[in-house]
């Protein structure tokens, strides 16, 4: 057992305390850990980060508590100021923070003041993040069924209708993971269904 494994109950409890929405939570986490382990040969992760993805798809909204219209702010006070993470590693709790913080709109300047290991793993794991937060679009929930990286295109392929709206939102918030990865484009294809 990986040492923040022993803080899941933490961290639902925060969730829990500050009314997040665990059907949403719950579906970006999923897709989430898919990107994560999709492309593990590309980012050469730890499972301890890929727990402390995890546990940032559970809190990154549970600032809407405080208000919706900048809720990444008010998620990385309370990840980092509520009492429920007091043991969680100082350290690790700075990271956490961040990524919640970074999960849209800017990425927060304090990101780029961190060691160079710290400030990676806080990028990857954000521009994770806000990737598989754009599949759950005013609840319609596009899985994510595949994923290739191939001449510098990202293919994703869903299950569920792509919409425009849908393509805006992946193309906004998938510029992060693009630059880290060094890639052109996301193309998303729908799942071919065999009778």
């Amino acid at each position: 057992m990986n040492q923040l494994e022993l803080f899941d109950h933490n961290v639902l409890q925060l969730a829990q305390k500050y009314g997040y929405d665990p059907r949403h939570a719950n579906f970006v986490k999923e897709q989430a850990l898919f990107l994560f382990d999709s492309t593990i040969n590309y980012h050469n992760l730890s499972d301890s980060d890929r727990k402390l993805l995890e546990h940032a798809c559970i809190l990154h909204d549970i600032g809407t508590f405080i208000n919706e219209k900048k809720h990444h702010k008010h998620s990385y006070y309370l990840i980092k100021n509520d009492l429920a993470l007091k043991e969680y590693p100082k350290e690790v709790k700075k990271i956490l923070a961040l990524v919640c913080y970074n999960h849209r709109k800017k990425i927060k300047s304090k990101t780029f003041k961190l060691k160079t290991k710290d400030k990676n793993l806080t990028l990857i794991l954000s521009a994770i993040l806000r990737l598989a937060d754009s599949f759950d679009y005013s609840g319609e929930e596009i899985q994510i069924k595949g994923i290739k990286i191939e001449n510098d295109f990202l293919r994703i392929v869903v299950d569920g209708i792509i919409t425009p709206t849908l393509l805006r939102r992946v193309e906004k918030k998938g510029e992060l993971f693009l630059y880290l990865f060094e890639l052109q484009k996301i193309e998303i294809e729908n799942k071919v269904r065999v009778s």
